[in-house]
């Protein structure tokens, strides 16, 4: 905590942001709250994230995503606002948190980013991947919710040879 409270009294910061709510993100979120600056935050926590890390949790579930709805909810609650995944958005209110919060979409806007630079269209004139007919597919390591055998599935069931 200590180590935090000299990063603000260095930098003195209008606004902080902080991305989760485990040890520097709960302490930067305290500090700047006692010394007056404005807090926001995003989110993607969800229990069910961490559960397959945690191999008793089939007698305890109810308990454990409990206790770390109570943990987020407690940072999250200094702050002015936060912004979630819009999967996860839904949920807040009924853990308790209080501030306003602004779901946002995981997904790329296609015409802000696309790569335009003739070397980004290597790989796929390597592979004779037609470049408008890409579907992008990004998952964190762990977890069980992204589907991708869902995905995979209904792009065979299509049975459409412009998609590769």
């Amino acid at each position: 905590m200590k180590a935090v409270r000299r990063v603000f009294e260095t930098f003195k910061p209008d606004i902080v942001h902080i991305q989760d709510h485990y040890s520097l993100g709960r302490n930067a979120a305290i500090t700047a709250q006692r010394l007056g600056v404005k807090r926001v935050g995003t989110n993607h926590f969800m229990p069910e994230n961490l559960a397959p890390y945690v191999p008793v949790l089939s007698q305890s579930q109810p308990v454990f995503n409990w206790v770390l709805w109570k943990w987020m909810s407690e940072t999250y609650n200094r702050l002015k606002c936060h912004s979630r995944t819009v999967r996860t958005a839904a949920g807040c209110r009924s853990a308790g948190l209080r501030p306003p919060v602004f779901p946002i979409s995981c997904g790329v806007n296609t015409d802000l980013f696309r790569p335009t630079r003739p070397w980004t269209f290597a790989w796929r004139t390597r592979y004779g991947i037609n470049p408008d007919k890409i579907v992008l597919f990004l998952r964190r390591s762990g977890g069980q919710g992204k589907r991708l055998d869902v995905l995979l599935r209904a792009l065979r069931l299509m049975d459409r040879a412009d998609i590769q």
